[in-house]
């Protein structure tokens, strides 16, 4: 993102989460692993901190607004 975006620019995103569809997951594959575990919103987010990304808004489990610093 760094290589696309310029000072004060925002990117929005909607993300789908770990979690999504898991019930369904569940009633057809019972006790099936998550695979992608790391794809929540706290992780996420701090990954974008950490790359150096002011993170404007974050909502429910998977939306991040966020803008180069």
């Amino acid at each position: 993102m760094f290589r696309i975006l310029h000072p004060n620019e925002v990117f929005i995103t909607e993300q789908v989460g770990g979690d999504n569809d898991r019930d369904l997951v569940e009633m057809v594959l019972p006790k099936t692993c998550k695979p992608f575990p790391h794809l929540n919103l706290e992780e996420q987010r701090q990954n974008f901190e950490d790359a150096g990304f002011e993170i404007v808004r974050a909502e429910g489990q998977d939306f991040l607004i966020f803008s180069l610093v």
